[in-house]
């Protein structure tokens, strides 16, 4: 396996039982092993990043399939990082690879209605809960902008529009429209910092599947 980058080391200990013949008593001997965990980052290809994929889409992220490093890993990766504390890099180092080996798993602020969507600010990830458990994990950025907010309360989709939406601030992709001219949308910058003017970004690739997913009425917390 190669990478474009450095490697991490992690220890990892092993425990191995033998017996000898009958009449001896078996021997537990302590193996400590250095395993070398491949540091990931965007542009790399490996199978190490079709891997971490699998796992960030079985702990419900949102995360393409493949072995290569690219902007939609990225997403994931910095998702994965909000969420479990981890300095936002967007690289697979060694503290990434710790958390993924014992991940948290988040649960929602609300239990009803049973589907709904939760915007969490101080994450900067939003959540689509489905059977009142979290279904969907995904990278946002909320306002950032010098005199900008993202409204706090309970809000409903109220109004979608399929594809290119023009806005006094900008083009907005599958809006969400969720209270006035707040919109759930996609945008092809979405770091991971508040930087938006108010709205909540979310990346271009997963606005398609919210926009087909998210029905009119579903209830909007964003806190």
């Amino acid at each position: 396996m190669t990478s474009n980058a450095a490697n991490e080391f992690a220890s990892v200990t092993r425990y191995a039982a033998a017996t000898i013949s009958v009449g001896y008593a078996g021997t537990v001997r302590s193996l400590r092993a250095s395993v070398v965990l491949p540091r990931l980052v965007l542009g790399t290809r490996n199978t190490a990043v079709a891997q971490v994929g699998d796992q960030l889409r079985r702990l419900h992220y949102a995360a393409p399939y493949g072995l290569r490093f690219d902007g939609r890993m990225l997403d994931a990766v910095y998702a994965f990082q909000k969420v479990h504390g981890l300095p936002r890099t967007g690289a697979v180092d060694a503290r990434f690879w710790q958390a993924l080996a014992n991940p948290r798993h988040p649960a929602p602020k609300f239990a009803r209605p049973a589907a709904h969507i939760e915007v969490n600010k101080g994450r900067q990830v939003l959540y689509v809960v489905r059977d009142s458990k979290i279904a969907l994990i995904v990278p946002i950025s909320t306002a950032g902008i010098a005199g900008a907010f993202t409204p706090v309360g309970t809000f409903a989709v109220y109004r979608k529009v399929g594809g290119f939406d023009p806005s006094p601030l900008g083009t907005l992709y599958d809006p969400l429209y969720f209270t006035g001219g707040y919109a759930i949308h996609g945008n092809p910058s979405v770091p991971p910092y508040p930087a938006s003017h108010g709205c909540v970004r979310v990346p271009m690739w997963v606005a398609p599947q919210l926009y087909k997913t998210i029905p009119y009425g579903e209830t909007v917390y964003v806190y």
